[in-house]
């Protein structure tokens, strides 16, 4: 019988297939292996840097990762503390990356921590934690250790990233930070010190940290009923000084008037506006413009 050189081929095949497989597989492995790395991003020495700022009635504390993106503490009035990663290239994939705190080259005696597992979101800010997860990355860098996140690459899975954060020059902008925090979480009255409603550019209304504040001044006045209370409003430079005296004006009444409509008697306040002639702080700078657009609160000897 006569078989065509196709056909004996064709027969043969499947066996074919699973001899060019099982010769082939171990080198597809070893060029997985070869192809996976590690992606490292970090800020080199001349790069690491920690900034403080203000958004609005937020407080903030930033550092940049070249070609990677940035993360940020952020403390909103008397909110508790929260740590985000923000990122360049959103993620594609859900995944969950392993935080630790690692020792820097110069700290010889200190051993790596391992920190709770963060989850990644399909956003521009993948990771965030709150509370004490935040508090405890932020005392990491406070000591001067670098929390790192390690996950796998968001593209095939193939690449492990690992991104530190560098505690160079974190201290100076700490003190910022807190003193940012101090101004607009404290509630001075109970101390003898003045309580400030801080305001939004060219705006009397009240914000919801605003009202906060207002709402333990309405406690505190309540049990001291004989204390009369000064209200004093001011703003910041930008406007004219007609504008920034009507502006504090404004200001000033709209605190008096709620704290009214809470149970306050009218006859316990004293007002004053002062326009922008009283800063606490350079209105050179945003932060300092945030901080002078203010009402106080003091009670009156």
């Amino acid at each position: 019988m006569l078989f065509s050189t196709k056909a004996l081929v064709m027969s043969r095949k499947p066996q074919l297939n699973r001899i060019l497989i099982a010769l082939t597989a171990p080198l597809l492995l070893a060029s997985a292996d070869l192809s996976a790395g590690v992606q490292r991003h970090e800020a080199r020495i001349h790069q690491a840097g920690w900034s403080a700022s203000a958004e609005g009635m937020s407080c903030l504390l930033r550092h940049e990762i070249p070609g990677y993106g940035r993360v940020e503490f952020r403390r909103h009035g008397a909110k508790d503390l929260a740590f985000s990663v923000m990122v360049k290239r959103p993620p594609l994939l859900r995944t969950e990356a392993e935080l630790s705190s690692d020792p820097p080259g110069w700290k010889h005696d200190a051993a790596l921590r391992e920190l709770d597992p963060i989850d990644a979101k399909l956003s521009s800010y993948p990771f965030t934690v709150k509370g004490a997860a935040a508090r405890r990355v932020f005392a990491e860098l406070e000591n001067g250790m670098a929390p790192s996140l390690r996950y796998q690459d968001w593209a095939d899975g193939l690449d492990q990233v690992e991104v530190s954060i560098s505690p160079l020059f974190f201290r100076p902008a700490q003190r910022e930070f807190l003193e940012c925090i101090r101004d607009f979480s404290s509630f001075g009255m109970a101390e003898g010190k003045p309580t400030r409603v801080y305001f939004e550019l060219n705006s009397a209304r009240l914000t919801e940290l605003g009202r906060e504040v207002l709402e333990q001044a309405v406690q505190f006045l309540k049990k001291n009923r004989g204390t009369a209370i000064m209200v004093d409003g001011h703003a910041s430079s930008e406007g004219g000084a007609g504008y920034n005296q009507s502006l504090s004006r404004k200001r000033a009444i709209i605190v008096r008037n709620y704290l009214m409509k809470r149970g306050v008697r009218r006859d316990r306040f004293i007002l004053n506006f002062f326009g922008d002639t009283k800063p606490i702080a350079s209105n050179e700078t945003e932060l300092g413009r945030i901080k002078n657009r203010r009402v106080e609160l003091r009670e009156s000897h």
